[in-house]
């Protein structure tokens, strides 16, 4: 969705109405979207608007993850500067039924193994957390 020429710019598919152009052209149910939450976040789309956009019928799956704005941080949701709360608001006004896979390795980077379990468990936690904010939209 982006591609780094001395900074974060557009690529193929990284605006809403040209991934909705392919998958729309394709005309086949084989092929759906997988949004990455924090690419389209990096080319400053909002995802939210992103979600809506493609809908239910199109957006299929998500790799979910938070940035900074200026880098492919691959963090854990909350730790960027996404607004989850207008993410989860969007995927709920689609009823969306994929799944929320996290793309947070950075997150558990240069952590110590003692630490680990620890950070696992804050994972799920927050994944919990992203479920409610959309179930409580729903």
């Amino acid at each position: 969705m982006w591609q780094r020429t001395g900074y974060i710019n557009h690529s193929t598919c990284s605006k809403p109405d040209e991934f909705i152009r392919y998958i729309d052209e394709l005309n086949n149910d084989c092929f759906v979207a997988c949004l990455d939450i924090g690419h389209a976040a990096l080319v400053r789309e909002d995802p939210d608007e992103f979600i809506k956009k493609l809908g239910n019928k199109r957006l299929k799956c998500l790799h979910v993850h938070d940035v900074d704005g200026v880098n492919d941080s691959h963090t854990l949701p909350f730790y960027g500067n996404i607004n989850w709360e207008k993410v989860m608001k969007a995927l709920a006004d689609i009823d969306y039924k994929g799944d929320l896979t996290f793309e947070a390795d950075s997150f558990m980077e240069e952590k110590p193994v003692e630490l680990l379990p620890d950070c696992e468990l804050l994972m799920a936690k927050t994944g919990r957390y992203l479920v409610d904010l959309f179930e409580k939209n729903k």
